[in-house]
C-alpha cells in the first residue's frame, strides 16, 4: 500500500514538472530578461490554444484577449505562452518580426499538423539540405 502511494506521488510530481514547471521556467527567465516588453499568458497544457478558445467563448474573436493585453501594456512587443510543454513566443513588435524573418533558421518551428517528423517529410515540408536531397531525387525521376 505504501509503495502504491509513493508511486502515485511520483507520477503526480512528474506530471506537475512536465505540465507546469518545464514550460514556465524558460518563460519566466525570458520575462526577467525582457522586462515590460513581454507579457506572460501561461495556461497549463493548452497555452495559446487555451487563450484562443477562451477568447472565442467570451468575445467571439480569436485574438481579442491578446489585443486587450497589448493595449493595456503598450510597451509590450512579445507575448510569452506555452503549447503543451514547450514555451512559445508570439512577436507583436515590428523590430522582433523583422529579426525573426531575417534569422529564421535560429528559431524552432512549431509543427502545424502535429505529425511525427517521419510522416511529414517531403519536398514541401523539408528545409535546407534535406530539401535539396529530396529535390535531387524527385528531379531525376521527373526528367527522362
Amino acid at each position: 500500500m505504501q509503495t502504491l502511494v509513493m508511486a502515485f506521488i511520483i507520477i503526480l510530481l512528474l506530471a506537475l514538472f512536465f505540465i507546469i514547471i518545464q514550460p514556465l521556467v524558460p518563460l519566466l527567465l525570458l520575462k526577467l530578461k525582457l522586462g515590460d516588453k513581454a507579457i506572460i499568458m501561461f495556461y497549463p497544457i493548452f497555452g495559446f490554444i487555451g487563450i484562443f478558445m477562451r477568447s472565442i467563448k467570451t468575445n467571439q474573436d480569436v485574438t481579442k484577449s491578446i489585443n486587450v493585453a497589448l493595449r493595456n501594456n503598450p510597451r509590450a512587443k512579445i507575448i510569452l505562452s506555452n503549447f503543451l510543454n514547450k514555451p512559445c513566443i508570439m512577436f507583436a513588435g515590428t523590430e522582433y518580426l523583422k529579426q525573426s524573418y531575417q534569422d529564421h533558421d535560429d528559431f524552432e518551428k512549431l509543427d502545424p499538423f502535429m505529425l511525427p517528423s517521419f510522416i511529414q517529410k517531403g519536398l514541401v515540408m523539408s528545409e535546407g539540405e534535406n530539401w535539396e536531397e529530396i529535390k535531387k531525387i524527385f528531379s531525376s525521376c521527373i526528367h527522362f
